[in-house]
């Protein structure tokens, strides 16, 4: 099977894996923000402790920055912001959810409904790849995304994303 190179997986399936850096902590059902700027802060913001503002500025400039590389929007109202950053030790995600959706980041493009925010350290780069890329997948399924526009719960929407 390929996942027996992933040693980062150490035996979990992707379902468990997921788990660990999905929490339902970390998710906004009821974004507030208006533009895809805020919409990062605000999510950084669910990720990262007060106390921590420095790698809170840090993170979103960090993820802004990629940003200007190339669009995350991966269409269907969906986006997938992220970065490689100093501002954080370990992998970690969150999830905003504005049914309304924001304006998105591009010229043109629809409005994004569904944001899944990846702040990655340098050090973890293959597991920052493996998590965007199955996020990507479970996010590009139809029944999936109105199932997310229609959470009612974050543990909810956490069940959601875990569907592998």
């Amino acid at each position: 099977m390929w996942q027996t190179h992933f040693t980062f997986l150490a035996g979990l399936t992707d379902r468990d894996w997921l788990a660990r850096i999905i929490i339902p902590q970390q998710i906004i059902l009821s974004l507030q923000a208006d533009d895809h700027e805020n919409a990062c802060r605000e999510l950084i913001d669910k990720i990262m402790p007060a106390y921590r503002q420095s790698d809170r500025e840090r993170c979103l400039m960090d993820v802004l920055e990629r940003e200007k590389v190339t669009s995350t929007f991966l269409g269907h109202g969906v986006a997938l912001p992220h970065g490689i950053t100093d501002g954080t030790d370990t992998i970690q995600a969150a999830i905003g959810i504005k049914p309304e959706g924001i304006p998105g980041p591009g010229d043109g493009e629809q409005s994004v409904k569904i944001m899944l925010l990846c702040l990655c350290p340098p050090t973890q780069r293959r597991e920052y790849l493996h998590f965007t890329f199955l996020a990507a997948n479970i996010l590009l399924l139809e029944d999936n995304r109105n199932d997310l526009l229609h959470a009612i719960t974050p543990e909810q929407a956490r069940d959601i994303m875990l569907r592998i």
